[in-house]
């Protein structure tokens, strides 16, 4: 199953995702521990992903939300 969604991710590569975390974290270092902590979660959780639904997107979702408990601490 993990193997259908590594496909996915060179459309939204790490590094877009370093840009759009770096955007809202501003710090490198807070910045990469987000987008490790977000891919850590998204294949952990791969079983709630529904069947239709898009794994860059969820993966997105993730991320932000990720940078907003960040924001709150």
């Amino acid at each position: 199953m993990i193997l259908g969604y590594l496909k996915h991710l060179p459309d939204f590569s790490v590094c877009n995702a370093f840009y759009t975390v770096l955007g809202i974290i501003k710090i490198q270092q807070d910045a990469l521990d987000i987008i490790q902590e977000s891919y850590i979660t998204a294949f952990s959780k791969l079983d709630t992903l529904k069947e239709n639904a898009s794994f860059i997107s969820w993966l997105k979702i993730i991320i932000v939300n990720n940078c907003k408990k960040k924001l709150k601490v």
